[in-house]
This record gives structure tokens, C-alpha cells and sequence, in this order.
């Protein structure tokens, strides 16, 4: 590529020097003489026909192969960026598959989620690495020129060119200032884009909710418009423009002063010699060519240095893993570990960690290849010889663990004399897997035999390999260890000498001890918060630092990689399990529901709740933008799990019991008397519709209730109408507990509530709302329960609930809510960076 671009440029200087060659001789009137090989030629140019076409040929021929060879050279420069951003992408994702881990070292923005930053280094940066490579092999033509027109320059006049070097020298040093202002401009703006992103959608989000003119807030206008951080963000954006600009502008400004010493020093030569002033012409245009191609070569460094903050981004990332091979790494057996600044009542100040124990680390991670580095740091202390030695001997196990690569004899480092029977595995897990064909431990296991296992296998194989392996920390998430019975226990425990297994709790702590957790630790993202022993724990694990990082948990997949399908995998079992035994609707007359030991959030929340037929009960989810997330069957499992404080026993009674209900529904495909469960003698008017409510029915054409309700009938039934129906339907079915969007419930309730109340005897309705909860209240709810996820944040009166929403975890939640939302949005948007690049380069 550079040799095609070079040769490129010597056909163009080869047109140059024969049109300037013949120019001359024509205009001097000198003939053309050869006297040699045989020739005896004179030729006069002014008058010869075929030396003009030969000329003609030559140009044509020259400037043919300068196409063609700039043609290869540019398409190559464009396979060889993509080549390398293959290799950076290739390279990204073999230093993740290595055994090194990821820790906050190896990122400058530690507050973007781990997944996402990894992701924008892979599908953004080694983007931006590839076009970085294309525009610095550009500069091989512009700089080739230069080159050549250089050495014309001293080949014509040494002296006056060193003078034109003189004044260049200056002219770098400008571009040198416009290079470095271009790269602080990026910095500025890569700094200040998240945050200016979000105080945007935040405004958005509450203008949403703005019902009228008359409320909005036009300070939050002028605010955001005055801000400092919309300043340096647009000021930034307008510097990183610029620089191209006042690239342009210096080239000129210098260019001026070039030219007039060129022509005075050449021109008092030419005075008093009285000829040369067609050297004078030929050095104007050698040095034009040479200005023109050292304004490229400075235009394409200014542009390279606009993307200065991804290529640091990226070189960082990867130093950082060669950095970690030359980190002192020391073998310890035992962890001396210190609490400089303890927040939880009588936690440890100092305790040893030694191999074989057992630990229950409270935190808001969750153990994947993200954030295990992290949690491991919490606990030792980053860059501490601890810390420095674990790092290199630390796994994690999860049931989530895609196939894994080799067989079982390679994963378990089966010895060759030994079988499977020799790892004392429970004769249930050796028939699980010869149900599966992997009784022969020498065939590398598939992706289908693996898809086939179950989570719990999956897990248990997982977690042997973790044990089997020359690792000495192992990181388990607790919430598989319902997959481990007591058998399984036992072979852990008698399996892991020299290991030290540390739990991760961040939801439920009620396993705490199942694998006999010598200590406990409450960490956060950056250090420990607190210490000791199991007891010690159970008399603090209400403190609100503990129920935060209970309540407010990380997922285990990263959320890049999750979808709703996902979602209902990790919650499928859990829900089928406890519905197993509980397949028919069981109704109660009372339920009595004991919150007593459940760690509350709020203030002042009552310890228990009794629930029966009749009763209305207002479920807010502060933490949710939408109460239709309910729509998902696992997602209204988990408010149930909340609203029954936990009880899994309770849960599997309720839980067939329980309907959502919306705005949306597809033509139930039958007819509007078995839609709503009437028996044959039963009239609309019967089941408590009003006149008004069956003339639009009428209108719609609902004349008929034993005719099936057509497509277009439904179709053209409108939202409000849809709703009412769904509502009825499940007010006289044999459901129990109801759930009902409080959004649409508001709209309608005006004119239905007269239905509606006479049809929930006998039912438990639950009025479901969001983070818009301006209609509590309105439905006459008995009790008010706030919940995020399947945990239950406090239960109580309506007046309880207008004093504990102004408390700081429920304000905290919803803030929470609002940045999860609006994460997305403030991601650098690597596309529209290139179109303002693409637009600067046209400039």
C-alpha cells in the first residue's frame, strides 16, 4: 500500500516534469537533438506533430498508472483498518477468555457497567482503532509529495529554501498547539456528554408526567440552559469542529509569508542577473505542492488526535493485562486482613483468612467475570500483596455457566486409572448423567448434551470443576445453593481442602450457614463495611446500609446479554417448584401474613397484614416505570412473593389464584356471555352493567352475546371498553387475588365503579402502580404495601405511606429507577461521533 501510494505519486511528478520539460523548450524555440544508438535526430518542438503526441501518450500513461496504483493503495488502506479492527476485537476478546480478571485498574470510567464498557471497547474504540489506521496510511501520498517537492525545493536553491524551513518551524509548532487543543477538546466532551444526557432525560421524564402548561417548570429550562455543563459540553463540541478550521486558517496565515520571501529573495536575484524567472515559477509551484501536502499531513494528525480519548481507552485496557504479569504475585496460604473505616456496630477490626475456610460475603454484586475482581478487592484491599496474590487464583461458580470446553476427565483432572465413580459423586447425579451420555468422561461434552442437563447439574458440575481446578478462591452465588442437598454439601466440603469459598449473599440471607460460613463480611462496591460471625450479623443485618445492599442488587447476566426470555428462565424454576404441589386455585377466607422478621426499608411499617375477600390493597412499585411489567407471569410472582413477606408455602396457595390485568387482550375467540362466565339465563343488566354501558356495546355491535366476538368487533371496542370487559371477566372468575393497572382502573373508574364494587366480593383486589403513583388513594385502598422485586419494603395505612415516601431510601429507589432507565442514553454514541467526523473531513 505505502509502495503502490508512492509510485502513485512519481507518475504524477513524471506528467509534471514532461509538461514543464516541453513547456520550456517551446518557449526558448531549442531544438530536440539525439546523436547516439544509431539516431541522428533534430527536432524542433514547435513545429513537431509526433513529439506532441508522444507527450500526449506519456501523460496519458502516467496519469492511467497513477490511478490504477492509488486505487490499490486506498483499498488497500481500507482492508488493512478493518484487518486491524479484527485484531482488536479478536485481541479484546482473548485477554477476556484468559485467566485474568477484570478488575477497576483496567477501566477509566469505573462507574460504567462493566458489560457495556467492555462492549463499547469491542464494537466502538475498535472501530475508531481501524479508521485511525486508514488515516494515518493516508497520509503516505500527501506526505510522498511533500517529500519530493522538498527536494526539488533544495535541489533548486539550498539557501532560500533552509529560509522557508525557518519559517516552517513556527508553522509546526501552531499545528503542533491545534493538535493538543483538539484532544482536550474530546476530553472535555467525552466528560461532559453522560452528564448533560441525563439531566436531558430527566426533564423529559418529568415533562411526561405534566399534565398541563400550567404546571411545567420553566426554571428547569433555564437551568439546563445556563448550566456549566451544557457550556463546556457545547463548547467542547464546537473546539473538536474547529480544529480543522484553524488547521486551514495557520496553513494559510503562513503560507503568505513563504511566498513573499520566495519572490523577493528570488526576484533581487533575478534583477540582477536579469534572467531565472522561470525557476522562479517552477519553485512557486515545488513549494505549492509541498505546502498543500504538509496541510494534509497536519489535517489528518489534527483528526487523529480527535479520537485520542478512545484509542487511550482501548492501549489502557489492553497494557493493563500486561501489566498484571509483571505485578509481584506471592503465594499465601493465610490473609491478614484490617477495617480502617468500619460503619456496622460491633463488626471486626481485624481477622485472618486462611485456606479451607468458609465465607458469606453480603454485597450488591453478584459473582460473575465483571465483577468477581471487585469483590475480591473489597475484601483485601486493592493493590495489597493479598490482593495481588488471589487475583491470579480466583474463580467463580454460577448455574448459569455456558458448556464448557474439553471432557469431563480434562474439566474434573480425572487421573487416567480413575473413573467417575471415584469422585464419591450421589448415585441421583450418576444416573442424571448417564441419562445424558456423559458416563464416558473421555468425549468432549456438546452443547446439546449441555442444554440438556438442568441448572442444578450444570451447577454441580461447574462447581466441581472450580474445586478440582488449581484455583484457591472460589466465588459462589448463594442463590445456587438450593441446587445443593445435604449429600452434595457434604461432598463439597470434603472435596475443597486448601480452598477458600466465599458465599455471596445480595438478596436472601437465610442460607447464611448452610455451608458452615466461618465469617461474614458486608461489603460494597469498594470496601469492607463490616465483620464477623454469624450471630453478629443476625443483630445488624436490619441496619439500613445492610437492607440497601439487600434491596438494590445487580443482575448475574450482564445486562447486555439479557431479554425477557432470560428473566423468565432465573424465575421458572423457582415458580415451578413451588407450584409443583400447589396446581389447583386454593381459596381462603383470611390470610395472615407476618412481616415481623423481614427487613423492612421503611419506617413505621406495620409487622403484619390480614388479607380477606373484599379487601382493596394498593401495591406500589416505585422502582418501576410501568406497572404492565406485571404482564410477565414470573414478574406478578415476584410481587407475590412480597406481599406474602417471603413465605414460599403461602406463595404456592395465592399464586394460581392471581391475574393481571391491563389494557391489552386479543379477541378472546368466543362469545361475550362465556368471555364473562354468564350462565344462560343471566343478562348484562344482571351482572351489574348500566344502560350506558350496554348501548356502546350495542353500538359496537355486541348485539348478540352468544354470537363469538369477531376480530373487527373487539378491534374497534377501544381500550377503555376492552379493559372494563377484562376486569369483569376476571371478577367472576374463580381467581382470588386480582391485579389491576392503577393507570387504566383511574380511567374508567368514574362510570364503572358501580360494577365494580358490587362484583369484588369475594376477591382481593390489588391496585398496582408505579413510579406515577398520583392515584393512591383514589380506590379506597384498606392498606398501602411498597415493594421492589420480590422483597417487601414496608406495608401500612394510606397516611403511613404519605410519610414513609418522603423517606430517603423509597426518594433513593425511584432515583435509582430513573438512572437505570436513562443508563442507556448516556453511552457515547460512537455513529453520530463519525458523522461529525465525516462532515469535519469535508470541510
Amino acid at each position: 500500500m505505502i509502495i503502490t501510494a508512492i509510485l502513485g505519486v512519481i507518475f504524477q511528478f513524471i506528467v509534471f516534469g514532461v509538461i514543464l520539460n516541453y513547456v520550456k523548450r517551446f518557449a526558448s524555440g531549442a531544438h530536440i537533438t539525439i546523436h547516439s544508438y544509431g539516431l541522428n535526430l533534430d527536432i524542433d518542438q514547435r513545429k513537431s506533430i509526433s513529439l506532441l503526441i508522444f507527450m500526449v501518450v506519456m501523460i496519458t500513461l502516467s496519469l492511467s498508472l497513477s490511478a490504477l496504483v492509488l486505487y490499490f493503495s486506498r483499498w488497500g488502506t481500507i482492508r488493512l483498518g478493518s484487518k486491524y479492527m479484527n485484531f482488536s476485537i479478536e485481541r479484546i476478546f482473548r485477554l477476556l477468555a484468559s485467566d485474568k480478571l477484570v478488575d477497576k485498574t483496567m477501566l477509566f470510567d469505573a462507574d460504567i457497567p462493566r458489560d457495556k464498557y467492555i462492549l463499547r471497547l469491542i464494537t466502538g474504540d475498535s472501530r475508531i482503532g481501524g479508521r485511525i489506521v486508514r488515516m494515518i496510511l493516508d497520509t503516505t501520498v500527501p506526505l510522498t509529495t511533500f517529500l519530493i517537492a522538498f527536494s526539488a525545493l533544495v535541489y533548486m536553491h539550498f539557501v532560500l529554501t533552509m529560509a522557508v524551513v525557518f519559517i516552517l518551524l513556527f508553522y509546526t509548532f501552531v499545528q503542533y498547539k491545534i493538535t493538543r487543543k483538539a484532544s482536550n477538546h474530546t476530553l472535555v466532551f467525552d466528560k461532559q456528554s453522560p452528564i448533560v444526557n441525563r439531566t436531558c432525560r430527566d426533564i423529559l421524564e418529568s415533562f411526561m408526567l405534566l399534565p398541563g402548561r400550567e404546571m411545567f417548570h420553566d426554571d428547569m429550562i433555564d437551568d439546563i440552559m445556563k448550566s456549566e455543563s451544557l457550556k463546556k459540553y457545547t463548547e467542547s463540541y464546537d473546539g473538536r469542529i474547529s480544529t480543522i478550521i484553524d488547521s486551514k486558517l495557520a496553513s494559510g496565515l503562513f503560507t503568505a509569508p513563504i511566498i513573499a520571501t520566495v519572490i523577493l529573495l528570488l526576484g533581487l536575484e533575478i534583477i540582477e542577473t536579469g534572467t531565472g524567472w522561470d525557476t522562479l515559477v517552477v519553485y512557486i509551484l515545488a513549494l505549492r505542492f509541498a505546502m498543500i501536502s504538509m496541510q494534509s499531513v497536519f489535517s489528518q494528525i489534527t483528526s487523529v488526535n480527535r479520537f485520542y480519548s478512545q484509542m487511550r481507552r482501548l492501549y489502557h485496557f489492553v497494557k493493563s493485562f500486561e501489566k498484571s504479569d509483571d505485578v509481584k504475585q506471592v503465594d499465601t496460604t493465610e490473609y491478614n486482613v484490617h477495617c480502617d473505616d468500619k460503619l456496622l456496630k460491633g463488626s471486626l477490626t481485624d481477622y485472618k483468612i486462611h485456606e479451607s475456610m468458609r465465607i458469606a460475603l453480603v454485597t450488591q454484586a453478584t459473582p460473575n467475570r465483571y465483577s468477581i475482581a471487585d469483590s475480591l478487592c473489597s475484601i483485601l484491599g486493592e493493590g495489597s500483596l493479598e490482593y495481588n496474590s488471589a487475583i491470579h487464583r480466583t474463580t467463580f461458580v454460577t448455574e448459569r455457566m455456558p458448556c464448557p470446553n474439553g471432557s469431563l476427565r480434562e474439566l474434573l483432572r480425572i487421573q487416567s486409572n480413575q473413573t467417575i465413580n471415584d469422585l464419591n459423586l450421589p448415585p441421583n447425579i450418576i444416573s442424571i448423567l448417564a441419562a445424558n451420555d456423559l458416563t464416558d468422561i473421555n468425549i468432549k461434552i456438546t452443547e446439546e448434551q449441555w442444554s440438556g442437563l438442568s441448572k442444578k447439574i450444570r451447577f454441580v458440575i461447574s462447581i466441581l470443576i472450580a474445586l478440582r481446578s488449581d484455583h484457591q478462591w472460589i466465588f459462589v452465588d448463594s442463590i445456587a445453593l438450593e441446587f445443593l442437598n445435604f449429600a452434595m454439601v457434604n461432598l463439597v466440603n470434603n472435596t475443597s481442602d486448601g480452598k477458600i469459598i466465599v458465599v455471596i449473599f445480595n438478596d436472601e440471607y437465610d442460607s447464611i450457614g448452610k455451608m458452615n460460613e466461618e465469617l461474614v463480611i458486608v461489603a460494597d462496591e469498594h470496601s469492607i463495611l463490616g465483620a464477623g460471625d454469624k450471630e453478629w450479623f443476625e443483630s445488624i443485618k436490619e441496619h439500613s446500609i445492610v437492607a440497601k445492599l439487600r434491596t438494590i442488587k445487580r443482575r448475574v447476566m450482564p445486562d447486555v446479554l439479557r431479554d425477557s426470555e432470560d428473566y423468565e428462565s432465573e424465575h421458572k424454576e423457582l415458580y415451578d417448584d413451588i407450584l409443583e404441589e400447589s396446581k389447583e386455585v386454593d381459596i381462603k377466607e383470611k390470610y395472615e401474613i407476618n412481616y415481623a422478621t423481614h427487613n423492612h426499608m421503611l419506617e413505621g411499617a406495620d409487622a403484619s397484614l390480614t388479607l380477606v375477600p373484599g379487601n382493596i390493597v394498593g401495591l406500589v412499585m416505585p422502582a418501576s416505570s410501568n406497572s404492565s411489567i406485571l404482564e410477565n407471569p414470573y414478574a406478578l410472582g415476584d410481587s407475590l412473593m412480597a406481599i406474602v413477606g417471603g413465605d414460599k408455602t403461602l406463595l404456592g396457595s395465592v399464586y394460581p389464584a392471581a391475574v393481571f390485568i391491563d389494557e391489552n387482550a386479543e379477541n378472546p375467540n368466543c362469545s361475550l356471555r362465556e368471555y364473562l362466565q354468564m350462565n344462560n339465563e343471566e343478562t348484562l343488566q344482571d351482572i351489574g352493567f348500566t344502560n350506558r354501558y350496554i348501548n356502546r356495546m350495542k353500538k359496537l355491535n355486541f348485539t348478540n352475546i352468544d354470537e363469538p366476538i369477531s376480530d373487527n368487533i373487539w378491534g374497534n371496542s377501544g381500550r377503555r371498553l376492552i379493559f372494563i370487559l377484562k376486569v369483569v371477566s376476571a371478577l367472576r372468575s374463580e381467581k382470588q387475588f386480582i391485579f389491576i393497572d392503577a393507570n387504566y382502573l383511574s380511567l374508567t373508574f368514574k362510570g364503572f365503579s358501580e360494577i365494580f364494587y358490587k362484583l369484588i366480593k369475594g376477591k382481593i383486589i390489588i391496585v398496582v402502580h408505579g413510579s406515577d403513583n398520583q392515584n393512591i388513594g383514589t380506590f379506597n385502598e384498606s392498606n398501602i404495601i411498597v415493594v421492589h422485586d420480590s422483597i417487601c419494603l414496608g406495608v401500612g395505612s394510606l397516611e403511613w405511606y404519605n410519610i414513609a415516601k418522603e423517606s430517603v431510601n423509597l426518594a433513593a429507589l425511584e432515583e435509582l429507577s430513573r438512572f437505570t432507565r436513562a443508563k442507556g442514553d448516556i453511552e457515547y454514541d460512537e455513529k453520530d461521533q463519525d458523522d461529525d467526523f465525516d462532515d469535519m473531513e469535508e470541510m
